[in-house]
């Protein structure tokens, strides 16, 4: 699946980024469990099934909240917090399928920036310099 490739490349990329940057190990573990459920192959069984109609949005949120409520029942509260790694994780596939459709959705810039979003991930805040990250006053 050529989603599947790119995600797994571009986490790659994302990881060595926060690698040179020098950041704490426990946030580069979150790559790594990306990595794993990436691999996971209940989702990729799954998402394979949804997408076999064309490659939608729609289909990607299927796959992904069926796994989130999975994640979210189970008495274990370690792995009930992997359900919000699974939502980052849709996010990047959904991001992926735009690029491989010829459509850019952001760009990393060195400027300051604010991020504002109902979930921003770990993952996404290690892309930017420590000093990059404006925090407004309210």
């Amino acid at each position: 699946m050529r989603v599947n490739s790119l995600v797994k490349t571009q986490l790659k990329e994302e990881k060595e980024k926060v690698v040179r940057q020098s950041v704490d190990g426990e946030i580069l573990g979150i790559f790594e469990i990306y990595q794993l459920l990436l691999e996971d192959s209940a989702f990729n069984h799954s998402l394979e099934n949804e997408l076999s109609s064309g490659m939608t949005r729609s289909a990607i949120k299927k796959t992904v909240m069926g796994i989130v409520e999975t994640f979210e029942a189970m008495d274990d509260e370690y792995l009930a917090s992997r359900a919000e790694d699974m939502l980052h994780l849709g996010n990047k596939v959904v991001r992926a399928i735009y690029e491989l459709e010829g459509k850019k959705l952001h760009s990393i810039t060195d400027k300051q920036i604010i991020l504002f979003g109902n979930e921003v991930s770990v993952s996404d805040i290690a892309l930017f310099g420590g000093d990059q990250i404006l925090c407004p006053a309210f």
